[in-house]
């Protein structure tokens, strides 16, 4: 897929192969991290993963605030909704947005396309907030309880709090950051998180060093689940060209 519509930041080149972030039901995250985290002696020290810490120890870094609520809930929306990706059905192009409505997996990509379109529009600062554990996420867009060992969103701090952008498990709105927890575990103790520079791809990249991406790197993963999305809809028994297009479920 030819790629035109984003708009972008300054790149560099920068080879990954991202992190799956599903686990199989009853695995301990742990043990997910183990099969899915192959990193070098120096990542393994400063990884997003590496780094992360129980929520009453998590040591937030310096963070400029947002100006207001209105201007968060602006760049959410703006965000959420954008329809950049080139994709095509039946051999007619179709723009779609980023695949908010198949959470199974992908949230990497997700979460880098939307920092860039937002630093692109002027919105920032961005951090990126990592949560690791025994995630399970109950979803209208999912038939099944889905399990992850992490997660990974933007998020930003107004008026001395913390929110995320997750519109693949709450597309209304920003969440703050606790809340955003208590929907994928029960005990929000019992998970680490890691707030991370913009740019920190997935648990394996470095937390506060910025390594960005290549862009073919990053469309080429969100890519592979856009036909998933369409897939996942259609088993749903929903229309697929209706909330991929123009009419969302959350509008």
């Amino acid at each position: 897929m030819k790629y035109q519509g984003l708009l972008l930041v300054i790149l560099y080149q920068f080879n990954v192969f991202a992190v799956d972030q599903t686990r199989v039901k009853g695995e301990d995250y742990s043990a997910a991290a183990k099969r899915l985290l192959h990193q070098s002696k120096e990542d393994h020290l400063v990884s997003a993963y590496a780094t992360a810490l129980p929520i009453n120890e998590l040591q937030f870094p310096p963070m400029v605030e947002w100006k207001d609520n209105k201007q968060m809930i602006n760049a959410f929306k703006k965000g959420r909704d954008l329809r950049f990706l080139n994709w095509y059905q039946e051999k007619r192009p179709f723009k779609r947005r980023s695949t908010w409505l198949y959470p199974d997996n992908g949230c990497y990509a997700r979460a880098e396309l939307l920092v860039r379109n937002l630093l692109a529009w002027k919105f920032s600062p961005l951090y990126k907030a990592f949560v690791f554990g025994n995630l399970e996420v109950e979803s209208s867009n999912s038939p099944d309880t889905i399990y992850w060992w992490y997660h990974v969103v933007p998020v930003v701090k107004l008026q001395g709090e913390y929110f995320v952008f997750d519109p693949a498990i709450f597309p209304s709105s920003p969440l703050p950051l606790n809340q955003w927890l208590e929907t994928m575990v029960g005990d929000i103790n019992q998970v680490k998180v890691s707030i991370c520079s913009a740019h920190t791809y997935d648990p394996g990249s470095p937390c506060l060093k910025e390594i960005i991406v290549s862009i073919d790197e990053v469309l080429n993963d969100q890519d592979s689940f856009l036909d998933l999305e369409w897939e996942r809809i259609e088993t749903l028994g929903r229309i697929p060209m209706q909330e991929l297009g123009d009419s969302p479920p959350w509008n």
